[in-house]
């Protein structure tokens, strides 16, 4: 098994339940998982696993808007920079809280890991992130005043679907697929 949980080869579709979130009524991807699964024959395909800590969504959107630029999709990067600062935030989120300045002793057998999985596929750049935990992100209803409350809401509204599934190693994928060409 890969650092990120994944499966090599990529395998079948879960066993385990998948939560579609909300795909754009013009999408064929009308099912609970992505339409097109990544494979081992992907024309592109990079997966980066991350400390959970703040810092990394840095590190991860980099890697992102990096990784497009030489894929030669730089017309899509801020927003899979946006999509993957969300789901990242929420994965670390999701896992044992580690202090922002931690000491040694703070991250000695319990920083948690999460992954960040990319796929150029024919049409759509899929985005996924794995984290160690079981239950799904649920979208709120902020108010003006709050300070969080509103990723998953900007996430719907970027991408062509999204929604979680739980790989049989345990934990959860939460997935996200956006249109490589960008109606203008």
């Amino acid at each position: 098994m890969p650092s990120c949980g994944f499966p090599e080869p990529y395998g079948a579709p879960p066993t385990h339940p998948s939560t579609p979130g909300t795909p754009h009524p013009s999408h064929p991807n009308r099912e609970s998982t992505p339409r097109n699964r990544p494979t081992l024959h992907d024309r592109f395909r990079s997966c980066l696993a991350l400390p959970a800590m703040p810092a990394s969504v840095a590190t991860a959107r980099m890697h992102t808007r990096d990784l497009l630029l030489r894929w030669h999709m730089a017309t899509i990067s801020d927003d899979a920079g946006l999509v993957v600062t969300e789901l990242l935030t929420n994965a670390i989120k999701a896992t044992t809280p580690i202090p922002p300045q931690p000491r040694y002793a703070d991250l000695y057998d319990r920083l948690e890991v999460v992954c960040l999985c990319l796929y150029n596929l024919t049409d759509e750049l899929l985005i996924e992130v794995w984290d160690p935990e079981h239950e799904p992100p649920l979208r709120r209803d902020a108010t003006p005043d709050d300070e969080d409350g509103r990723g998953l809401l900007l996430v719907d509204a970027l991408t062509l679907a999204w929604g979680t599934r739980w790989p049989h190693l345990g934990g959860k994928i939460v997935w996200a697929a956006l249109a490589l060409h960008q109606p203008r």
